[in-house]
């Protein structure tokens, strides 16, 4: 993309930046000014933790939808139309068509979709329906390999076998851990400690960055079996936990902390230039107090 064009989307970008809350919904947490990404994790936690104990005779389901990552399948004039539905002006509209049409640019479409509901199939046809409408009228295409689905522990497992059969999503029963565990990459060595280790729980709590990090925030974690419990029991046992950790429930710096662990990993994986923050367990505490 030109100089020309670059300086063009920086000021349509800068002009927009102070409505941007009034045309994203709140539930987008990502590319807005004073939201986090780790807003939605603690909403998705939250979802599960009650799914888990939900004894109420209708049942809850939610399903991950992973849309393939293909830069170049989004119709223009699915956009245009978006651009349409939120009132801009014709000539931002030109503007903006003109600069995503040109050779050089591309557009991801947030690829990935978090659906719940109730555990009737007329819902479950319902939200695949949605899914397929929304696939056709942008181009996206949906990918069943990749999506999963979770329904709450009050629903018998035939109906949840047939739930997934009328979605043609597999089940899973740990959600979170599967969220996280298919990002981890095809190669088998930590590329942070060169441990020939790498599975979920070595990066968000064996890898000794990640066990230092712990450490400073909680220096007697080692006396207890937080270091020792399996991936499942060690997500499910902390975030039920009722006890204070300077003044904060331990639940929630526990969430921000598998954020911020997840997320420097990330940057130390794809940003040849990052080093790990020498204070991260400051930078923890100061973000589970801002939430």
């Amino acid at each position: 993309m030109g100089v020309f064009l670059l300086l063009i989307l920086k000021i349509l970008v800068n002009r927009l930046r102070p409505i941007l809350t009034k045309l994203i919904r709140n539930t987008q947490s990502s590319f807005i000014l004073g939201r986090q990404a780790s807003d939605n994790i603690i909403v998705v936690q939250e979802a599960i933790h009650t799914m888990r104990i939900m004894k109420r005779k209708k049942g809850a389901l939610v399903i991950k939808i992973d849309l393939e990552k293909a830069y170049d399948r989004v119709k223009w004039y699915f956009l245009q139309e978006v651009l349409i539905e939120i009132g801009l002006p014709s000539k931002w509209m030109s503007l903006i068509m003109h600069i995503v049409q040109t050779p050089t640019f591309s557009i991801l479409w947030n690829d990935g979709i978090m659906l719940l509901g109730t555990t009737t199939q007329t819902q479950g046809q319902v939200m695949m329906l949605v899914i397929q409408k929304f696939c056709s009228a942008s181009r996206q295409k949906l990918s069943l390999e990749k999506s999963k689905m979770l329904v709450s522990s009050n629903v018998h497992s035939s109906k949840a076998k047939a739930l997934s059969h009328v979605a043609c999503i597999s089940l899973t029963k740990d959600f979170v851990a599967w969220l996280m565990s298919r990002n981890l990459g095809p190669s088998s060595v930590c590329s942070r400690c060169n441990n020939d280790i790498k599975n979920l729980i070595h990066a968000l709590r064996d890898c000794p960055l990640s066990r230092d990090t712990w450490l400073a925030i909680k220096p007697n974690l080692t006396s207890g079996d937080f270091f020792g419990l399996d991936l499942q029991t060690w997500i499910q046992s902390n975030m039920t936990s009722n006890v204070l950790h300077d003044a904060l429930p331990w639940s929630g710096i526990f969430i921000h902390t598998l954020w911020m662990l997840w997320h420097w990993r990330n940057l130390s994986i794809f940003e040849t230039e990052f080093q790990w923050p020498a204070n991260a367990s400051q930078k923890v505490s100061l973000k589970a107090k801002e939430a």
